[in-house]
């Protein structure tokens, strides 16, 4: 399937958000930028970008895509946590837990978004190989797992899973994320007139609706892991936002960096909390602290433009890793 830069562009606004929010994270220590308003968003729109993504464009092959997923997902997440493990156990001064880090690895519990679209693809594999892929039956498991992950994946829920390994809670409820974006694609010739400014209007409104009731209500809008205090709310919220930024980002002209970071959002995930962790320090130390939006958006500009370099460095010297 050839590219398409909405798509590209709309991953790479996504994974510049979580660069911007871990930046916050480790150099301003809170998120100055309030997380109900966009992190759980842009993480969600990352799942449903890959179920519209799914098949790209060739027959169903349960075969074929379980060598996909291990080729560019789970040969990824173990090269790279594993790769990690020792450093982050020196700068978080965690040396004596260094087994228990690498046992966390092989238990999913090393990188939630990893461990969740991973688990989220395997489940909806086999979704798709049981339903034959009918509409009808995909959508009636998507629901399925809609509620599930409320019942055992949220934290306000008293049947909350509290092992959660390979991040299942959370898996479930991207597989429903999965499910939406591949039937948002089989059908999308049915949307395409709906795609207009008037769609565009009213999704603004709704998504600013939403994040004003959130707002002035202090509801938790966590998606990893899931503490949802007002769990339609919450998805509602997904949603809502997921076509908003589709909306939007059909129409945004061509930006070459936020293309190229979106080519590239899965191995700048793997540095999305390394990097801002090691450039917060770095100010911290000679004399730059956190001192509102201006240092803030200093720092986020170093950390950009350092993830990005070791990207390029990945992709040049690492590609078998990456499944390229």
């Amino acid at each position: 399937m050839d590219r398409v830069l909405w798509i590209d562009q709309l991953r790479g606004f996504c994974m510049m958000a979580i660069l911007w929010f871990h930046t916050e994270m480790y150099y301003a220590g809170t998120d100055v930028t309030p997380y109900a308003l966009y992190v759980g968003d842009v993480l969600a729109t990352f799942f449903f970008l890959s179920g519209y993504l799914f098949l790209s464009g060739k027959p169903f092959n349960a075969r074929s895509k379980m060598m996909t997923i291990v080729r560019r997902l789970i040969v990824p997440y173990f090269f790279f946590t594993l790769l990690f493990v020792l450093p982050k156990a020196i700068v978080h001064d965690e040396m004596n837990e260094l087994s228990t880090m690498i046992i966390k690895i092989f238990l999913g519990q090393s990188s939630w978004f990893l461990s969740a679209l991973i688990v989220g693809e395997l489940l909806f594999v086999l979704l798709i190989q049981l339903t034959k892929g009918k509409d009808l039956s995909i959508g009636f498991f998507a629901i399925l797992c809609l509620g599930l992950a409320a019942i055992i994946g949220n934290h306000y829920s008293p049947w909350l899973n509290p092992y959660n390994y390979w991040h299942i809670n959370e898996a479930i409820l991207a597989c429903f994320l999965i499910s939406a974006g591949f039937l948002f694609k089989k059908h999308e010739h049915r949307f395409q007139q709906y795609f207009n400014r008037f769609t565009l209007i009213l999704l603004l409104l709704l998504f600013l609706l939403l994040k004003l009731i959130i707002i002035i209500n202090g509801m938790e809008m966590v998606l990893g892991s899931i503490h949802a205090s007002n769990y339609p709310v919450f998805i509602a919220n997904l949603l809502i936002s997921i076509l908003l930024m589709i909306s939007i980002f059909r129409y945004i002209p061509k930006i070459s960096f936020m293309q190229w970071t979106g080519q590239r959002s899965l191995v700048y995930y793997f540095i999305c909390g390394g990097v801002p962790l090691i450039v917060a320090m770095s100010f911290n130390k000679f004399g730059w602290p956190y001192s509102g939006y201006m240092s803030l958006l200093m720092a986020f500009i170093v950390v950009y433009i350092l993830s990005s370099l070791l990207t390029f460095a990945i992709y040049r010297y690492l590609p078998f890793i990456i499944g390229k």
